[in-house]
């Protein structure tokens, strides 16, 4: 989810990793995500698209052994966690042409999402 919402569309299975701890096998902290202008992801969200588009997630997230309610509430949680991104973008020194570049690639999903 949070590949579509940045619009890193370098999603590879090199580019997901997992840990080994005490507890057993766990999802590795976030890497080598950038945002790109591609609104196609690398790999297929569903059996039929790659599309960047999270109803299209939403809408398939049965394929994921994942309940609706429980999808729409991680899509939330994801989106509301980038909302702030231009303040992130202009604290860390980010310059004002390339915040410019990539303004609609992190704001196209907050207009494009809509739960069913």
């Amino acid at each position: 989810m949070a590949n579509i919402c940045i619009g890193n569309t370098d999603d590879h299975f090199r580019n997901h990793g997992f840990l080994l701890t005490a507890k057993g096998w766990t999802l590795s902290p976030a890497y080598d995500m950038n945002p790109s202008l591609n609104e196609y992801q690398n790999l297929l969200i569903n059996r039929n698209t790659n599309k960047s588009d999270l109803n299209e997630l939403h809408n398939s997230c049965e394929e994921y052994m994942l309940p609706k309610q429980t999808a729409m509430q991680i899509i939330n949680e994801v989106l509301a966690a980038i909302k702030d991104w231009h303040s992130s973008a202009i604290r860390l020194g980010i310059a004002k042409r390339e915040q410019d570049q990539f303004t609609a690639t992190f704001e196209r999903q907050f207009g494009l999402y809509k739960p069913q």
